[in-house]
């Protein structure tokens, strides 16, 4: 089995941020991470619109399971891809903050997304990957005669979830548009770190008026593994930029 994890490139009409082809995808490395520690017999692969073209990736979409994440400003790519992917076979899944506020308006009009999984899905993909019914797992939307179902999500536990294994991505990639973005400084590229879920001002006070955040509880990495992970990706890739994640 094969499962393809897609993060489509942000929609032309919407501005690309400086940071932009520079930070790995780390919420899908680290789905895929997790796919493999669970299934180690199944191919995993991982691809960033933001350094691949679309072409590219449309062309490699041979998945039996294809999931891809959605934002307000890749939705449309998202909505292009999962469609190639349902013509070539493939059970389509979507995720995201996007797609967890959206997903019974996905499923009413999109036929082609079997699947969209709301808030953490690591626990929720590896079900789905291993053949269990929707029905039954958390954090699933699904269709019962074609009216969308959705399942109550599942807390899982940042802690326990292992750090991202960045061999899922190609790093020179990213180094080199890091390169050609800031020739005039002298670190090769930025590595991103996946370290803490949530916000603490959301959980004290219900967060900021614009806030987009579905979570409320906030969790971290242990600070010793943290360190000892850093240190890690440092010796292998050799930047000191760490751009710290938090979802």
């Amino acid at each position: 089995m094969k499962v393809q994890l897609i993060q489509p490139a942000v929609n032309k009409k919407y501005s690309r941020i400086l940071s932009s082809g520079t930070i790995q995808p780390i919420g899908l490395i680290s789905l895929a991470t997790f796919l493999h520690k669970n299934l180690p017999e199944i191919d995993v692969e991982v691809f960033d619109g933001e350094v691949t073209p679309e072409e590219e990736i449309e062309k490699c979409i041979d998945g039996d399971i294809v999931g891809v994440g959605s934002t307000l400003v890749t939705h449309d790519n998202a909505l292009r891809i999962a469609e190639i992917a349902k013509e070539k076979g493939a059970t389509t899944i979507m995720g995201g903050k996007n797609a967890s506020v959206l997903a019974e308006n996905i499923l009413r009009n999109r036929p082609y997304i079997d699947y969209v999984i709301s808030g953490d899905g690591e626990l929720a993909l590896l079900d789905l990957v291993k053949g269990i019914s929707p029905l039954s797992i958390p954090g699933v939307i699904y269709r019962t005669n074609s009216i969308p179902v959705r399942n109550d999500e599942q807390f899982v536990d940042f802690r326990e979830i292992p750090f991202p294994n960045l061999d899922f991505t190609d790093m020179s990639k990213y180094f080199k548009i890091y390169r050609a973005k800031h020739p005039h400084r002298a670190h090769d590229g930025m590595i991103g770190i996946y370290s803490q879920k949530g916000c603490e001002w959301r959980e004290k006070t219900r967060g900021c008026d614009f806030c987009g955040r579905l979570e409320y509880k906030t969790q971290q990495k242990d600070q010793k593994e943290l360190w000892e992970y850093y240190s890690a990706l440092r010796s292998l890739y050799g930047s000191d930029i760490i751009f710290f994640i938090w979802f």
